[in-house]
C-alpha cells in the first residue's frame, strides 16, 4: 500500500530538502512547493512533497499513524 505521511523541512538546498517524519531524517524533493522553508509541513509521498499541511493536521496524520503502527 502507497502512504503519504507528514514530514517537517529541517532545510532546503535548491529542489531538495532534509525532512524530518516522526523522528527519521531523510531527503527528498521539493521541487512541487513553492519557496519551502525549514519548519513547514509538508505531505511526502514517494520521496517528494506535494503540499502544505499545517502543524496541527500534521499532528493528527501522525497521531492516526501511531495508532495504525506505522509510525513510532
Amino acid at each position: 500500500m502507497c502512504l503519504a505521511v507528514p514530514a517537517c523541512i529541517v532545510s532546503v538546498a535548491n529542489d531538495e530538502a532534509v525532512l524530518d517524519i516522526a523522528g527519521i531524517r531523510r531527503s527528498g524533493s521539493v521541487a512541487l512547493i513553492d519557496h519551502p522553508q525549514p519548519g513547514e509541513w509538508v505531505v511526502l509521498h514517494s520521496g517528494i512533497a506535494l503540499t502544505r499541511i499545517d502543524p496541527h493536521a500534521a499532528d493528527i496524520m501522525l497521531g492516526k499513524l501511531r495508532l495504525l503502527g506505522e509510525v513510532a
